[in-house]
């Protein structure tokens, strides 16, 4: 059997052979049922991503039980990952934690480390920092790349290990190195504030770039951002607008809102307070407050959409609830005035030191 896991995989890269997903389904298939576990694994993997199979997340779910069963660790590793994210069984995130120990203590380095983000965030398991970063480091140490970013995420906020913003900025690189693109990102970053490193909006924005290449939609944004200050590259709204485009079709709400602020000015794109407005409720909707705020604004004083100031307030509301100090603010000034909600000069008050604390001096007056 383990003769047809093998043509299966030729099969599936299409290595010697046309690529045919299905023929190497039918392989894994034929060599599961001879007891191959690797086989299992594999067929599981392609009813969990619909590659030559229908796609089936319970099947596969079940497929990754029997190999975790015997003794295929990547088997264990993607049941606790479906646990984890309820795919094909019930979440449960505590025997996602069981089946991540039980690859990891098999020597499946990416089970240590998403055993290490449980831990990190208490989820199935007890929180416990060290512990978290002592499991990325055994899977950063053992070859799972991704672990040294999270390792290097841990360094840099000190969470369970001391705070070192030079480790983490090794870390980044190392994982940047190895190809995974959340270390790149990172390393752009501290290059970027000159954490941990030196310096260098050059180096950062050549980073995001990369990172963008490979359709992160984090590199991409903040690529725009450069663009658009200017910073590590020649300013540029064009190219700014346009990958904040790429970033707000991709579904990130700040970009959509970044976007919004070009066609609310012009800049590097034609002026549209219409299109602003829109893609300002779209960054709303997507969970970004300033998008909230900023649609409020629009309804305030009619621009781009029709004046309604019960529409703006509901919209303070919603981004001071969200966060947006000012959003407070302007919803202060509405109650103050009794725009758009009932005259409070009592919660007017309560708003504008709310805005206050939160560091905008103007609600402090």
């Amino acid at each position: 059997m383990p003769g047809c896991t093998s043509l299966g995989l030729l099969y599936v890269d299409g290595t010697g052979v046309a690529k045919d997903a299905t023929k190497a389904a039918a392989l894994f298939q034929q060599a599961c049922t001879g007891v191959e576990m690797t086989s299992c694994y594999n067929l599981g993997f392609l009813y969990a991503e619909g590659i030559g199979v229908a796609e089936d997340a319970a099947k596969a779910a079940a497929l990754y039980q029997q190999a975790c069963a015997g003794g295929e660790m990547d088997g264990c590793n993607n049941l606790g990952r479906m646990l984890e994210h309820g795919a094909g069984v019930a979440e449960d995130n505590t025997k996602a934690a069981t089946f991540y120990q039980q690859a990891c203590t098999g020597g499946d380095m990416v089970g240590c480390n998403n055993l290490g983000r449980l831990h990190a965030h208490g989820t199935g398991v007890t929180k416990d920092a060290t512990k978290a970063a002592t499991l990325c480091q055994q899977a950063c140490t053992g070859g799972h790349i991704p672990g040294c970013t999270d390792l290097g995420v841990l360094y840099q906020a000190g969470t369970g290990v001391a705070q070192d913003a030079a480790k983490a900025a090794a870390l980044f690189q190392q994982a940047c190195a190895g190809g995974d693109m959340e270390g790149c990102f990172n390393l752009g970053v501290s290059y970027n504030r000159g954490v941990g490193v030196s310096k260098d909006a050059t180096k950062a924005v050549a980073l995001f770039q990369r990172v963008c290449d490979r359709h992160d939609m984090k590199g991409c944004f903040n690529l725009g951002v450069s663009y658009d200050k200017g910073v590590g590259v020649a300013k540029n709204p064009t190219k700014a607008a346009a990958l904040f485009q790429q970033t707000c079709s991709a579904g990130e709400a700040v970009g959509c809102f970044n976007l919004g602020i070009s066609y609310s000015y012009g800049t590097g794109v034609a002026k549209n307070p219409a299109k602003a407005a829109t893609l300002f409720e779209q960054a709303c909707a997507g969970g970004d407050m300033q998008g909230c705020f900023n649609l409020g604004v629009s309804y305030d004083k009619g621009v781009g959409v029709g004046k309604d100031a019960t529409k703006a307030a509901t919209l303070f509301q919603q981004s001071c609830d969200g966060g947006d100090i000012a959003g407070c603010f302007n919803l202060g000034v509405a109650y103050a005035n009794g725009t758009g909600v009932a005259k409070d000069a009592t919660k007017a008050a309560a708003l504008f030191q709310k805005a206050c604390a939160g560091g905008l001096r103007e609600a402090c007056n």
